[in-house]
């Protein structure tokens, strides 16, 4: 039971030092009430107070759609069944340990499928001590809820391209949708996902992978269909799950842009120059008035194309690096920011080294977390950067090829035990 035994001491570690961090989370959910949250707080709020998915974004509370529903709702059952003091915080933290529990051990899965026993528990040892998945598990942002649901979605693509069948698509297409209506960069990410399935798959079985394709397109329409219906019937207006990425687009490259984490305050009026806050204010739909911000930001881009080339260079740097401002300031990780800055240069160096390692052989594999890796940079380049939550989602697939290195290197010594472990 060697394999078995060593799984267990490694997610009983994360576990405790999981459980270790809460006191850190609890105290911070009493010093900020809702708003440690984020959004989702208030709007978790509204709805057990029968205000229904509602929040005061820019302007009175109506309505919204500035996030996607999964979260909010889980924190109204919570916040309903415990309360919104110490008893629903403690229940919110708890939950989501729980739940990053449940994902350590599907990335433990999904890596020894792919790349066999040792592999999966070094990535998994990495996961299990590195700080800002500590610091997530054990917080009240979505951020383990959305990086699980992404691995999800990128495991059943591999499954689809190792196997084409409608089952597997039927599988495929839930985890995107799901996906979808906890974080909505999934939207970007699935059609290339598909055409990596395509190219992969290579011309000669491409008749095989088009109708399973298709199917898991349709499925993933569907399972989001009911939201997007509500957003038409709340706003009039057609958004697939949620409207905020025009603010996003105005605060990351609008006049006030500086390229780092100071670009995302302000989602509120006061926190707009005047002349757009008194614009918005005269836009009655929330839908246009994120509409009206975003053509705000490509009027100022198409007038400012060297600064706005400026501002993706730096956002792009900070995503995966940091800048020089006070990154972890309102998260409370500021006294650990060099603790964070030592294990995100070791995790990408041995990344990287498991990805040239991997590419000889499973140039497949290194392509699909290359994609991933590429469309969720390209989101947070083009709109905001500066937050470390933000770059979470793509800590476990590192920490898998990252286990791959580790574990090649342990192979020389320990020859044969890359792929498997006695059980």
């Amino acid at each position: 039971m060697r394999r078995s035994r060593l799984l267990a001491v490694l997610l009983a570690c994360a576990l405790a030092v999981r459980l270790a961090a809460l006191p850190v989370g609890l105290r911070q959910a009493g010093a900020r009430g809702l708003t440690y949250y984020d959004e989702y707080g208030g709007i978790a709020r509204n709805i057990v107070e029968g205000r229904g998915f509602s929040y005061h974004w820019y302007g009175a509370t109506h309505p919204t759609s500035i996030h996607a529903p999964a979260y909010p709702y889980i924190l109204a059952g919570l916040f309903g069944l415990f309360g919104f003091e110490r008893g629903g915080a403690l229940a919110v933290l708890i939950f989501n340990v729980l739940l990053s529990m449940l994902f350590l051990y599907f990335v433990f899965r999904c890596t020894e499928h792919l790349l066999g026993v040792l592999s999966a528990l070094c990535a998994i040892a990495v996961l299990a001590l590195y700080p800002s998945q500590i610091y997530y598990a054990a917080s009240g942002l979505p951020t383990v809820l959305y990086e699980g649901l992404l691995l999800v979605v990128l495991y059943f693509a591999w499954r689809l391209r190792e196997k084409p069948s409608y089952r597997r698509a039927a599988a495929w297409g839930i985890s995107i949708g799901a996906a979808a209506l906890s974080y909505t960069f999934v939207l970007v990410l699935a059609p290339m996902l598909a055409l990596w399935i395509v190219i992969s798959a290579g011309a000669s079985r491409l008749r095989r992978y088009i109708g399973p394709i298709a199917a898991a397109a349709l499925i993933a329409v569907i399972a989001c269909a009911p939201w997007t219906i509500r957003n038409h019937r709340v706003h009039g207006r057609w958004i697939p799950i949620r409207d905020q990425a025009g603010t996003n687009l105005w605060w990351g490259n609008g006049p006030l842009a500086t390229g780092d984490a100071v670009a995302s305050i302000g989602h509120s009026r006061a926190g707009f120059p005047e002349e757009i806050a008194a614009v918005l204010g005269g836009i009655p739909n929330e839908v246009d008035q994120d509409r009206y911000l975003r053509d705000q930001a490509i009027e100022y881009m198409r007038a400012h194309p060297v600064k706005t080339l400026r501002l993706w260079g730096l956002k792009l740097w900070n995503f995966w690096w940091f800048h020089t401002g006070m990154v972890a300031a309102a998260s409370g990780m500021g006294r650990l920011m060099l603790l964070v800055k030592i294990t995100r240069g070791l995790l990408l160096a041995a990344a990287a080294s498991g990805f040239v390692l991997l590419w000889r052989t499973r140039r497949d594999l290194v392509a699909l977390g290359l994609i991933c890796c590429a469309a969720i940079s390209i989101i947070f380049m083009i709109t905001l950067s500066g937050k470390i939550r933000y770059f979470a989602p793509l800590e476990p697939i590192l920490a898998m090829a990252a286990g791959y290195a580790v574990a090649r290197g342990l192979g020389r010594y320990r020859p044969g035990e890359i792929s498997t472990l006695p059980n």
